[in-house]
């Protein structure tokens, strides 16, 4: 599915009702679907960009797969394939903050920070799948394993700001 595809589902969802649209090991949500989640649902961290081939912003939020229940508890939802559609409470219909001024609030990531950041884990990826872990002791493992750790953190500390 391609992001004016996911923008069109969005788009055109049930009203009071959240969109998580499967990618993978997580589950995405939208424009109004991000904000209704972050608002109702967890305060996910969320994140806005301008996406060429949609042609706008874009705002969305993610978790792992794995994680829906502890999100969506206690909620009638229903899943469709790679979809869920979670159903609102007539009392949670408004919120607080409209959607606007809380688009607003979010700062607008930039596509090459992004793209940095995705290329330095991607890079950090290969070393995991070409170290040879057959072959090494466990110290040389766990000291592997710590090296990759202080990578992470500095990615995640110099790419963010």
């Amino acid at each position: 599915m391609t992001i004016k595809e996911k923008l069109q589902t969005e788009q055109f969802r049930p009203d009071g009702t959240i969109l998580f649209l499967g990618e993978g090991s997580f589950y995405k949500a939208y424009q109004e679907s991000a904000w209704l989640a972050c608002g109702l649902l967890h305060p996910f961290k969320a994140f806005r960009r301008f996406v060429r081939k949609a042609g706008c912003e874009v705002v969305y939020i993610g978790f792992p797969k794995s994680s829906l229940e502890k999100f969506v508890s206690g909620r009638r939802y229903e899943m469709k394939g790679d979809t869920v559609l979670v159903y609102l409470n007539d009392d949670e219909q408004k919120l607080s903050e409209d959607y606007a001024s809380w688009l607003a609030s979010i700062p607008i990531t930039s596509l090459s920070n992004s793209t940095e950041k995705q290329d330095s884990l991607r890079a950090l990826c290969q070393k995991v799948l070409d170290y040879p872990l057959e072959e090494s002791t466990p110290m040389a493992c766990v000291v592997f394993l710590a090296e990759l750790r202080k990578q992470i953190k500095e990615i995640w500390v110099t790419k963010e700001s």
